[in-house]
């Protein structure tokens, strides 16, 4: 089964429709062009098998260009990506743990209007 094309994504609050731009058995990619702010998302899906385990990775990332704060008439690329990985034995474990564990840390990192996320990014441990 495959995500739904267009897939919508909240930003900011804001629903976007995000376009499948590339597909195979396991991987998918979707992009979303935000022409007034000048950012382009892209959020890709990947599933990797091996032997004894299976890893599902799903990443968000942004692109846009900014002015180079010690050069203001030249502009840089700057980016951004946030990654979930379930990286689970498959012998061992079904999709329902690994669903479970995942939804722990988002739920985890989401609590509190996202302030243990907060945390995160700011590089507390």
């Amino acid at each position: 089964m495959a995500y739904a094309d267009p897939l919508t994504v909240d930003i900011s609050g804001t629903p976007r429709s995000f376009v499948r731009v590339a597909s195979s058995p396991n991987q998918g990619k979707f992009r979303y062009n935000d022409e007034v702010n000048g950012v382009n998302y892209e959020l890709s899906v990947d599933h990797q098998q091996s032997r004894s385990r299976n890893r599902h990775t799903i990443r968000l990332t942004s692109n846009s260009t900014l002015p180079d704060p010690f050069l203001p008439s030249q502009n840089r690329p700057a980016s951004i990506s946030a990654y979930l990985v379930v990286n689970a034995n498959d012998m061992l474990t079904t999709a329902t743990d690994a669903q479970s564990i995942a939804q722990t840390l988002v739920d985890f990192l989401d609590a509190s209007s996202g302030a243990a996320l907060g945390k995160l990014v700011k590089g507390e441990v």
